[in-house]
């Protein structure tokens, strides 16, 4: 019983040292990435906003993707291993390949 408690609390210890490393490695909402300042929600809403302009047929949303870019590029390297990065990326490019086709 005693052995049980005690692998029970290393296993709950453990688990808390993970969620704190995890936590550190995300960005605040409150700090700002690239040449334009851009927050982690900026940057999601600039990315709605592109998609929106795409599918709309506008053309002239290039300035803005690399802006984008340049705050997420900024983002990634303050913050390699937030788990955010790889959502916007993967949006990014899906914007990068509707402008392509259009």
């Amino acid at each position: 019983m005693r052995r049980t408690l005690l692998a029970v609390a290393l296993f709950v210890a453990c688990l808390g040292s993970v969620a704190q490393a995890s936590i550190r490695d995300l960005a605040p909402a409150d700090e700002y990435f690239g040449r334009m300042k851009m927050s982690v929600l900026g940057i999601r809403n600039a990315l709605n906003g592109l998609e929106r302009r795409v599918e709309s047929g506008d053309r002239s949303v290039g300035s803005m993707l690399a802006l984008v870019d340049d705050a997420i590029s900024d983002w990634r390297a303050k913050y390699p291993h937030d788990t955010w990065l790889g959502r916007f990326s993967a949006e990014r490019r899906r914007i990068a390949v509707m402008i392509a086709r259009r």
